[in-house]
């Protein structure tokens, strides 16, 4: 198993995130990360959230030499199981909060945009930024929307474009990450945000964030959206994205 769950004190719960060195992101992980989520909706002992990785990295993203080299059938597969635990995580009725423990790039970040807090250790090495366009992979139309949802329209094509990671004390400024705290306190501090959502009657917050998120959840199911989404698994299929993967990957091992 790649996710773990601690049952903690006033009915919270702990996800930590634990595949690979750098918690990135496959088929089965995705789809493990959506079950326990799945499973926490439906448990009416779980009031809220608080969801981290492990060691010194939250999620560096997608797996991509798997990804892109392991034929059509599993890049459709991861497609589908992105999309899904993307979705999975956004709508989660309960409170959710992050706790980033270190790097949260790509598919790392979207994850943590999808939690309604995130708190990010003080670390200055550590980064967290949608570094999609610099690999050369176009967005999917959940997590964009999701990005978009967060992002503060001024700072939001500087942030796509530029494809960067942040430190956490700058990300803060693009709505990135909400506060940082140290190591040590990163857990506590994160359990005592989801204690204080969590005294918020369940029904009354499921309802807000529902509401809150609404116009993302429509943007994202709407059929412009699909009809994209359609193209842009013949686009992640085709050679010259291979191509552009393959360029990617030789670059860092040079």
């Amino acid at each position: 198993m790649s996710v773990h769950i601690n049952e903690k004190a006033d009915n919270l719960f702990l996800v930590n995130l634990e595949n690979e060195k750098l918690n990135v992101l496959d088929t089965n992980f995705l789809n493990e990360i959506t079950d326990t989520f799945m499973e926490l909706k439906s448990n009416n002992d779980c009031h809220g959230v608080t969801l981290t990785g492990n060691g010194n990295c939250f999620s560096a993203g997608i797996n991509l030499k798997k990804v892109f080299t392991s034929g059509d059938h599993y890049l459709f597969e991861f497609m589908d199981a992105l999309d899904l635990c993307f979705r999975t995580l956004f709508e989660f009725p309960k409170p959710v909060i992050g706790a980033i423990n270190g790097h949260a790039l790509a598919g790392g970040c979207i994850i943590a945009a999808c939690c309604d807090y995130k708190i990010a250790v003080k670390n200055e090495k550590a980064k967290i930024g949608i570094t999609e366009l610099a690999v050369g992979v176009p967005f999917p139309s959940v997590p964009l929307e999701i990005m978009r949802f967060i992002l503060p329209p001024k700072y939001m094509q500087e942030v796509f474009y530029f494809a960067k990671g942040y430190s956490f004390l700058i990300a803060q400024k693009y709505g990135l990450v909400d506060e940082l705290t140290s190591a040590e306190n990163l857990i506590d501090f994160s359990l005592k945000y989801a204690k204080n959502l969590a005294r918020i009657p369940n029904e009354t917050f499921s309802r807000t964030k529902a509401h809150l998120r609404e116009d993302t959840v429509k943007k994202y199911t709407a059929d412009k959206a699909k009809k994209y989404d359609l193209a842009l698994r013949d686009y992640w299929a085709s050679e010259e994205q291979k191509n552009v993967i393959e360029k990617f990957l030789n670059s860092l091992k040079k």
